[in-house]
């Protein structure tokens, strides 16, 4: 996906404690489990509002700031983590088990890898076989406005870090993490979690949707997908980090497969 912040942040267009839940795949979370008690589907949803409302509020006090730029982003994506924090906080639980931030075994870092890799090879594919162009699934303009002649143009992808650091920490630690540890504990169990986080995922990209005035509701379709494909990793592998490892590689493909599409003349 392919997002594009004023601030640059994305484009997408640990060890487990003692006495935690087991949260395995396909296995609800219920609120007493070890002592565990999360919060309610409707108020989990209303912190992670909380949090991306006081993160907009926040960036608009720094977008008149002279502070440089690397600490305006850092503050910018450290502000929602800050939120949820004082929410875990609050339950009196850990942040880490709460937003099972737990290290990721062997197979769950596998299915990320390889579910990242069937995702790109579908969704890049299925585009090119429909209209021979492989570029225009690829902010290839944004490329070429941003690389001055002469520049060395790997620089388009560092210039975008933030899109393989911050985005997928913040947001898989907000969505598949936070989110998804109080949807899952309701009756929505996990499959209503899977759903229900990608839509909300999706809702807060409104810049996909939302085009000069106009909502254009077919925007929305990207975002929700790989929402989707984030939250099946996280189901499937009971870890937060195995969805951020694969919300990683999506966007670092996105700026490298257009740095290659150019300088290859790829169709």
């Amino acid at each position: 996906m392919e997002h594009r912040v004023s601030k640059g942040e994305e484009i997408i267009h640990f060890g487990k404690e003692s006495g935690a839940p087991a949260d395995r795949p396909g296995m609800a979370l219920v609120a007493g489990d070890a002592g565990f008690r999360p919060w309610g589907a409707w108020t989990s949803l209303f912190w992670v509002a909380a949090a991306e409302v006081i993160r907009a509020l926040v960036d608009l006090g720094l977008d008149r700031t002279p502070l440089p730029r690397v600490l305006v982003i850092t503050l910018s994506w450290v502000t929602p983590l800050i939120v949820l924090l004082v929410a875990v906080r609050i339950a009196r639980q850990s942040f880490a088990t709460y937003c099972n931030l737990r290290r990721p075994r062997a197979a769950a870092v596998e299915l990320a890898i390889g579910t990242f890799l069937v995702a790109e090879v579908v969704l890049r594919g299925i585009p090119y076989l429909a209209t021979g162009s492989l570029r225009n699934n690829l902010p290839v303009e944004d490329y070429q406005a941003m690389i001055a002649p002469g520049m060395w143009p790997w620089w388009y992808v560092l210039k975008y870090w933030p899109a393989a650091i911050f985005a997928p920490l913040v947001e898989e630690t907000a969505y598949r993490g936070f989110l998804w540890r109080g949807l899952a504990a309701s009756r929505l169990g996990h499959g209503g979690s899977l759903l229900v986080s990608a839509l909300f995922f999706a809702a807060v990209h409104y810049h996909y949707y939302i085009q000069g005035g106009q909502v254009v509701l077919g925007a929305l379709i990207s975002p929700f997908i790989f929402g989707l494909i984030f939250g099946f990793v996280r189901w499937r592998s009971g870890s937060t980090i195995a969805a951020i490892i694969t919300h990683a590689l999506v966007n670092i493909a996105l700026t490298v497969l257009t740095v290659l599409a150019v300088r290859h003349g790829w169709p």
